[in-house]
């Protein structure tokens, strides 16, 4: 259904770099990752990257995360080598999905590792004497119970850009749906079968299309009236903090690209 706004809020992700990190509410483990699934499906539709599933929890540590020195496998001139972690593997070609079943439930290593990388253009790493500068490739999406969020930290809750409510998919049998995403992890891409409707495809294939002219805006233009309108619903408080408004224009642009409007304008934002 275009219509359901968990599926419209993962095609927003899909098509703006800058909400790929997602949030759930109240969502059982099953429709966590059947919104994984699906999200995995459009990021391939609109990017040109392959998508690899990783899942994160309480068992993570530096070393999962990052990596260091390991025995090398192909010499043994230099018998020790140095390996990349699940974090920072996704690059170039390959746009890693970094997977959170209970946000609430992150090692301290992990936390750690979502404040550092989300929203960030340039990665930096220095472990064990070895230093590595990249461009991080992730999208992250994880759950969470709206009772617990007071659990987490506020830096790292400020750093998900776009939180939806859960909502089921439609004839979706659960434990169909985690049979199959444990099979997929075994398989390739390639092999995994594509759950995503033929009316989705086009959809996000025309919006992505639509902003790549050469010469044209990256994004639909915002009116005045717009920005306007963004500010209005975002107060100053305690809490406060920019990334809420950048969050909602975002938003607003992605949404204004899937009605294939070349403005945004006050509607998109509401």
């Amino acid at each position: 259904d275009r219509n359901n706004p968990l599926m419209r809020g993962l095609a927003c992700a899909a098509l703006n770099s800058g909400l790929r990190s997602v949030l759930v509410f109240d969502g059982a483990i099953a429709t966590l990752q059947s919104a994984a699934h699906t999200l995995a499906q459009m990021l391939e539709v609109v990017t040109d990257c392959r998508v690899v599933p990783v899942q994160l929890g309480v068992v993570e540590t530096e070393e999962n995360l990052w990596r260091g020195l390991a025995l090398s496998k192909e010499t043994t001139a230099f018998p020790f080598e140095w390996q990349r972690g699940v974090l920072a593997s996704g690059r170039e070609q390959e746009l890693r999905l970094v997977i959170i079943p209970d946000l609430t439930k992150l090692s301290l290593a992990t936390a750690r590792a979502c404040i550092a990388l989300m929203e960030s253009d340039v990665a930096y790493l220095e472990r064990h004497g070895h230093q590595d500068v990249w461009k991080p490739n992730l999208c992250w999406i994880a759950g969470c119970s709206r009772s617990d969020v007071g659990l987490v930290s506020p830096h790292l809750l400020d750093r998900f850009a776009l939180r939806l409510s859960s909502q089921e998919f439609a004839a979706v049998d659960r434990v169909a749906v985690l049979q199959q995403w444990l099979q997929e992890l075994d398989e390739s891409s390639e092999q995994a079968q594509d759950v995503l409707s033929p009316e989705w495809v086009e959809v996000l294939q025309r919006a992505h299309s639509k902003r790549v002219p050469e010469g044209a805006s990256a994004y639909p233009e915002v009116t005045l009236e717009a920005q306007k309108r963004v500010l209005d619903y975002i107060a100053v408080s305690e809490g406060y903090s920019v990334r809420r408004e950048l969050a909602l224009l975002r938003l607003a642009q992605a949404n204004a690209q899937l009605e294939g409007v070349a403005q945004v304008s006050e509607k998109q934002v509401d």
